[in-house]
């Protein structure tokens, strides 16, 4: 019984397609100063199907409030003045910046976008590769600047090959599941290299 249990978990295992991450910054500054107490979280999640949307944003807050944050809350379940969904956009103008400046106590706006990139086939020589990757975007507003301080992405990226001569059966995430490794990845590179409490 043991030797098929053994067997079964190396099956799964070697059968288990791992992600890829590539992290590019789009900003000058690749760390954050988490000491600041009041954040506000805008988190698009690209479509996600809702039970995954929740995980996706849950996984956000839970990730800032490891960091040391003291206060960070999810724009869909905060009521602000003069401030609707349809005007936060992931590039905010600086007219809504001075509105959230104004009228609340946050000091810092973080815009997170997840996007599919690729789900597709295709042939290389005589072979059939399955790709598949997300993208996310973490964006940063400090609110006393009314300008982004962090802007960084994450694509996470997976694809292997199946020759016509092989029937292997491969465990592959699909795309919402590559949005939430790809925001962990992400979360953790900004605590490995931000000022935490």
């Amino acid at each position: 019984m043991n030797r098929i249990c053994i067997l079964f978990i190396i099956i799964i295992c070697t059968s288990c397609v791992t992600p890829h991450f590539t992290h590019t910054y789009q900003s000058a500054y690749t760390s954050l100063d988490l000491q600041t107490n009041n954040w506000l979280l805008n988190c698009n999640s690209g479509g996600m199907h809702p039970v995954n949307d929740k995980i996706f944003t849950k996984k956000a807050i839970n990730g800032f409030s490891k960091m040391g944050i003291d206060t960070i809350n999810n724009f869909k379940d905060t009521t602000l003045k003069y401030i609707t969904p349809s005007l936060l956009s992931f590039n905010t103008p600086e007219e809504i910046l001075k509105v959230l400046r104004s009228t609340t106590n946050y000091n810092y706006l973080v815009n997170i976008l997840a996007k599919e990139v690729h789900n597709n086939y295709f042939s290389m020589g005589g072979a059939s590769i399955k790709r598949r990757s997300a993208k996310i975007e973490i964006k940063v507003y400090d609110l006393a600047t009314l300008k982004s301080c962090y802007h960084k992405k994450v694509i996470a990226s997976v694809r292997f090959e199946k020759d016509k001569e092989n029937n292997i059966l491969y465990f592959i995430d699909d795309v919402d599941h590559l949005k939430i490794k790809a925001l962990r990845e992400a979360l953790k590179d900004i605590k490995k290299k931000s000022f935490t409490k």
